[in-house]
């Protein structure tokens, strides 16, 4: 092959290489523009997501200056445009209470701390005063280091958070108000499930009762695949008032008695109780009723063991008093709220009819109407108010044993076909106020059984002391009754629960009867009893 061949190959393979490289010299262009375009896009949709972002995005340089804002940072204060908004300083916007705040956060800001979620009272275009919850970092910007933030007013979150606080505490308040009214655990667990529905606005809501096996003993509602996801979470360890958040709700432990844990559920699809404000409301109100649970679970099995102790024929006289003392507290709460509630507006709807058939001229047939209602409402105010004075005893307390029996004779003498004598003497022994309620309560028993069983035609009480002891005498003409029935006729005509209340306030008493020779009871309280000064508290812890 000639030089001049050789030549010719080489520059036809230089060719031939250089096209190639022009080949793909041109397809790396091509990708190159198609990137561009691709970057350009990018550049444009991130600064129209930067621009249309629903939160306030600002640019600041390090002075502070502001040298960008997106189309929600207008709104927020209060611009037209973001010639308004750009080169004013933080220092502008941010009212002057807050600049010690902002200096000491751009200190640490400046260390390298980052600033997540901080609120700052801010002063809009439109004079107005926002709480503007911001966080920040740090970028290049134009070559330069710039702040970014990105932040949202906040005002209304914030009156809804203090209005949900105001609510939550108010339930706090009437929640722990009623629980003085609650009497039994039931009770108790009525009143939490429905307060929790009415602040949580959540229909499912359960309280559950297991073991430390997770055996389950009790449930008030709710479906089994949800108490099985509760004890598939459910840790001995938690205590009581601590939250526990699962997939379709939560529970917290409000109880632990005789062995069995009370597990509060709540089921639910959304964060009602991952809201902290809502979610440390329910975890006091669970302490609270925790509390009561125990102390109410006390009671209960005090009362269980009191009613068994009271049927016993040998009951200690401590029971006895504590009984009757509840009872009494309970008859007196009773006739006061019959006396505030229904009397009273029996006794103003009276006086308004009474004002109706006065002031209308009404036909015959309707007045005629009319009055039987009246009538009918007097007798209810009427019977009110014997059942009141049933219930406490009038003048008892006021002025004495002697004018309250005397009240209770003369009332009871229109309503029965015996006569009925009381005589006494001035007392010169003081008797405490339980004795005279003891001896009042069984002067109406005394009557009651007179109605009913003796067929007597004159009944006697008397009053009297003699060396320090106080004696009180019931006698009648009746028919009396067989001693060898005693045991009978002693729970039939009401002598059992007589004999009770003297043995509770460590009296004697005596009873004498024979067919066709009527019937005496005799009851002495000895001045002892009172002078040794034991309270009926003081009688219990002994």
């Amino acid at each position: 092959m000639s030089y001049l061949s050789i030549i010719a190959l080489i520059l036809t393979l230089l060719l031939l290489g250089a096209m190639m490289i022009n080949r793909r010299l041109t397809k790396l262009n091509f990708r190159l523009r198609e990137e561009n375009k691709k970057i350009k896009a990018s550049e444009q949709q991130f600064r129209y997501l930067i621009e249309e972002a629903p939160k306030a995005i600002l640019t600041l340089t390090k002075d502070l200056q502001l040298i960008y804002a997106n189309r929600a940072a207008l709104h927020i204060l209060g611009a037209k445009s973001k010639n308004e908004l750009v080169g004013k300083g933080a220092y502008d916007l941010i009212i002057p209470t807050e600049h010690p705040l902002l200096n000491e956060n751009m200190k640490k800001f400046v260390n390298g701390e980052r600033m997540y979620d901080v609120i700052y009272k801010v002063k809009t275009l439109k004079e107005n005063i926002i709480n503007f919850e911001m966080s920040s970092i740090l970028l290049h910007f134009n070559n330069e280091v710039c702040i970014q933030v990105i932040g949202e007013d906040i005002t209304e979150k914030l009156k809804e958070s203090e209005e949900r606080y105001r609510i939550l505490q108010r339930s706090l308040d009437h929640f722990t108000q009623d629980l003085s009214k609650v009497m039994t655990t039931t009770d108790l667990e009525e009143r939490l499930i429905l307060e929790i529905k009415e602040i949580l606005k959540i229909d499912t809501v359960s309280i559950i009762e297991i073991d430390d096996r997770l055996n389950l003993y009790r449930c008030t509602g709710a479906n089994s695949d949800f108490h099985e996801e509760i004890l598939k979470h459910f840790d001995e360890l938690k205590t009581i008032g601590e939250l526990v958040n699962f997939g379709r709700g939560c529970f917290v432990k409000i109880g632990e008695i005789h062995g069995r844990i009370n597990l509060l559920c709540i089921e639910h699809n959304d964060q009602a109780c991952k809201r902290l404000s809502q979610a440390v409301w329910l975890q006091s109100i669970s302490r609270y009723v925790s509390v009561l649970y125990e102390n109410l679970s006390i009671i209960e099995d005090l009362a269980q063991e009191l009613e068994q102790k009271s049927q016993d024929k040998t009951t200690p006289r401590w029971i006895l008093r504590l009984l009757f003392h509840i009872a009494e507290k309970e008859r007196f709460r009773l006739s006061a709220d019959l006396h505030d509630s229904v009397l009273q507006n029996q006794i103003l709807w009276y006086r308004k009819l009474q004002t109706l058939r006065s002031d209308k001229e009404l036909p015959l047939s309707v007045d005629q109407e009319l009055l039987l209602i009246e009538n009918g409402l007097l007798e209810i105010i009427q019977q009110i108010r014997i059942t009141c004075n049933f219930l406490r005893p009038p003048y008892l307390k006021e002025q004495g044993l002697i004018v309250a029996l005397e009240s209770l004779f003369s009332h009871e003498q229109n309503n029965v076909n015996f006569k009925i004598q009381f005589d006494y003497e001035n007392l010169r022994l003081r008797i405490t106020e339980e004795e005279m309620i003891t001896l009042y309560r069984i002067a109406q028993e005394l009557l009651a059984n007179a109605r009913k069983h003796s067929q007597a035609d004159k009944v006697e009480f008397s009053l009297s002391t003699f060396e320090g002891v106080v004696y009180f005498n019931y006698q009648d003409n009746g028919v009396g009754m067989d001693f060898e029935r005693l045991d009978y006729s002693f729970e039939h005509i009401g002598m059992s629960g007589i004999k009770k209340r003297v043995d509770s306030i460590g009296g004697e008493i005596e009873l004498h009867s024979a067919p066709g020779k009527g019937f005496q009871l005799l009851i002495s309280i000895s001045e002892d009893n009172h002078k040794s000064g034991h309270s009926l508290l003081s009688e219990v812890f002994k």
